[in-house]
């Protein structure tokens, strides 16, 4: 027997629900599954699907407490986030505002946070990472918020990852234990793979131009002659060093400022000759250097290259969190 209230269809069910560190001791004979009608809000609303394994995740959350699924993550000291609490009724009359809630400082248009955690000045959160907006995700990582970069993968699909965390935490209890057998008890039921190498993120590697700052790497479009992708002529840490000499404003930050306008230069010239590639590197070392000092370099490359490679959504991302680029968690939802 199916109803649909709010998004979600009510399916009743004879068999017993896996029980969890909250699950009350009458048995719960309902589960919430999100119809295709929610599922296309969070696609408009976020610019980008979502995929099979959020929903299940979802499920299996509300299976042990329907009424609040995040009571089922706070043994963990984690919480669901991001476009979950679009699921959760919240909501806004602004459309920036979904696209930048829990959009953390250094969080480049290719993360999508989907948990975070509840621990007190701690702003490590959990996200879907893709390379194509209109891919599916290639693998989810953690973050550890602030002025840090770096994304640390964690698995390819939301159970793998929630685990791989929780394995990893330092705050681990009877209760975050159960958990952890619970969601590989599902994950295996529903043929996801628990681990935070797969052999999905072990063939993307291959695929990695550039590893980037961020270290979670670049995959672009190239084709049998190698046209889509050409390396800037600094390393890492040249372009770091670049950076921090600009924003040092002392006697040799204009020789820099020339330096880098000569780079955007041959970026410009990469364009033309269809690599794409060269421009969203750079773009996102320079997003992810964490400075507004940056801004206007990064507008000088970074919505470019998104727009030349198609991610259109990655560009209209981009573009709302340069506007409105705040450090902290972000609550826009309410």
């Amino acid at each position: 027997m199916h109803c649909t209230f709010h998004g979600f269809t009510m399916a009743t069910r004879s068999s017993d629900k896996l029980k969890g560190p909250h699950a009350k001791k009458k048995k719960c004979n309902s589960c919430v599954e999100v119809n295709q009608e929610m599922k296309d809000l969070v696609e408009k609303k976020f610019l980008v699907a979502l995929p099979q394994d959020f929903y299940d995740f979802w499920q299996f959350l509300c299976e042990i407490d329907e009424a609040n699924p995040n009571n089922v993550l706070q043994p963990s000291k984690i919480r669901l986030g991001g476009p979950f609490d679009l699921l959760l009724g919240k909501s806004s009359s602004e459309d920036s505002d979904y696209l930048l809630h829990h959009r953390f400082f250094c969080d480049p248009p290719e993360f999508q946070t989907v948990i975070i955690s509840t621990e007190e000045n701690c702003e490590e959160h959990i996200g879907y990472y893709r390379d194509d907006p209109s891919q599916e995700p290639a693998f989810l990582a953690l973050s550890h918020g602030g002025d840090t970069c770096r994304l640390l993968p964690l698995g390819d699909n939301l159970f793998a990852a929630v685990h791989s965390y929780i394995l990893q935490a330092k705050n681990s209890s009877p209760a975050s234990e159960k958990l952890m057998n619970n969601i590989k008890k599902v994950a295996k039921r529903k043929g996801y793979e628990i681990g935070n190498q797969t052999a999905k993120m072990v063939a993307r590697k291959k695929k990695v131009v550039s590893k980037s700052f961020h270290t979670a790497g670049i995959v672009v479009p190239v084709d049998e002659n190698g046209v889509g992708w050409r390396e800037i002529s600094l390393t890492d840490s040249q372009l770091k060093k670049l950076f921090g000499s600009i924003l040092k404003e002392d006697a040799n930050s204009s020789k820099s400022v020339d330096e880098l306008q000569e780079i955007i230069t041959y970026v410009q010239f990469a364009n033309d000759e269809c690599d794409y590639g060269q421009g969203l590197e750079l773009g996102i070392d320079l997003f992810c250097y964490g400075s507004e000092k940056l801004h206007g370099y990064i507008h000088a490359v970074l919505p470019m290259a998104y727009s030349l490679l198609g991610y259109n959504a990655f560009e209209t991302i981009i573009l709302a969190h340069l506007n409105r680029r705040s450090r902290g968690l972000c609550n826009y939802l309410t």
